[in-house]
């Protein structure tokens, strides 16, 4: 981690960062182009995020191979599910990705107000990383740990918007 935060950005946030460029994207920011999965010419909807049913996970055993192999390549083929019956709410999740929603129409100068500070991961800005060749996705993000109660960050809790602030005091949400 330490090297990952001895990497120093000119810019806060990359909406800043986007007002001062004429024409040329920095480097770390250029993907590869890459070969769709999913190419077709078939009219049918591409494929959609993989369900993973938490009730399921809590009783799969160590001997069922099949649905550890069904959730290892689906970890491995998309690196992303959606889980359900999770047992949060579906009105609290709504509302938090409204209130994530909102946060990020903030203006620049407000969403600053919770950028990350030297040495630390947690807070809003740039993606980190971890050497000056790596490729990262142009995107600023906010990310905080909230559980367990110890891990959590003081510092950026009285700053946040009063509902995003009640959300991570919740210690039951994640």
């Amino acid at each position: 981690m330490g090297q990952m935060a001895s990497l120093q950005h000119n810019h806060e946030s990359l909406q800043e960062l986007a007002k001062e460029l004429k024409l040329v994207v920095p480097e770390r920011y250029v993907q590869e182009p890459q070969e769709s999965m999913f190419v077709s010419t078939d009219p049918l909807p591409l494929p959609s995020i993989p369900l993973i049913d938490m009730k399921d996970l809590i009783k799969m055993r160590e001997s069922d191979i099949e649905q550890r192999n069904n959730l290892r390549s689906i970890c491995h083929e998309w690196g992303i599910f959606q889980l359900v019956n999770h047992g949060v709410e579906n009105l609290l999740v709504e509302k938090m990705k409204k209130e994530v929603v909102e946060f990020f129409n903030l203006p620049v100068e407000e969403k600053l107000r919770y950028k990350l500070k030297a040495g630390e991961y947690e807070g809003y800005g740039q993606t980190l990383v971890n050497t000056q060749d790596q490729k990262v996705d142009w995107a600023d993000r906010f990310y905080m740990i909230t559980n367990p109660l110890h891990r959590r960050k003081s510092h950026l809790l009285p700053q946040l918007p009063p509902i995003l602030r009640s959300f991570s005091l919740s210690p039951i949400l994640f």
